[in-house]
């Protein structure tokens, strides 16, 4: 049956622009003193900010989102912004991939680890399906960016082979793990991951999905 899930995201985010590279002249432009600024974005669940989502579910997974900024330029150049956040949106799509795939319910609370980890979720195969947005903030890749690759992505020259390979055992045996290791940034930087994996089954008991709640330790 075709679900459709139409949602109004009201999650605010807060914070301070400088917005130098918005200017249009050097007096009374677009960013002087009690200017207002308003943005707006279009895009896939993994990319913008949301303000307004449309996910259908249908034997495929399709989400739509329109993201909203606005601010108010305190003093030239400065402006305080207030802008519609992801968490929502994430949160619907785990809840949808869960749907579609059957997932025998876990009590992981979701919306709560949102807040304080990342999460990622695979395929039987390793492939990454899902990555919730605040992952830019840890590895300072996107979304998009991730999708379809295997998590080996983030590993490199420092990364522990013991620790990858312990992972990789308790994969293998379909079993929890909690493990720390040297991961690399988009940009080369290292960082200690903490991981916590989990295997996902459905309700007949098969192997659906990996699940992985990180955070920088």
């Amino acid at each position: 049956m075709k679900k459709i899930i139409l949602s109004v995201v009201l999650v605010f985010a807060f914070g301070l622009v400088n917005a130098q590279d918005k200017k249009v002249s050097s007096n009374g432009g677009q960013t002087a003193e009690g200017k207002w600024l308003i943005e707006a974005n279009t895009g896939s669940w993994a990319t913008g900010n949301t303000s307004f989502s449309l996910l259908s579910v249908d034997g495929g997974n399709t989400a739509w989102s329109v993201g909203l900024e606005g601010g108010y330029f305190v003093v030239k150049d400065l402006a305080i912004k207030a802008g519609l956040g992801n968490s929502f949106l994430d949160l619907n799509k785990l809840k949808s991939i869960a749907v579609e795939n059957k997932w025998n319910n876990e009590n992981w609370d979701l919306k709560s680890r949102l807040k304080e980890e990342v999460i990622i979720v695979t395929d039987v195969k390793l492939s990454i399906v899902f990555a919730s947005h605040n992952i830019v903030k840890m590895s300072g890749y996107k979304p998009n960016e991730v999708l379809g690759k295997n998590p080996k992505m983030f590993q490199g020259y420092e990364t522990d082979l013991v620790t990858s390979g312990e992972i990789r055992n308790a994969i293998q045996l379909q079993q929890p793990f909690e493990k720390t290791v040297l991961n690399y940034k988009k940009n080369g930087e290292v960082y200690a991951c903490l991981i916590k994996g989990f295997p996902v089954f459905n309700l007949k008991g098969d192997l659906s999905h990996y699940i992985a709640f990180e955070k920088a330790a």
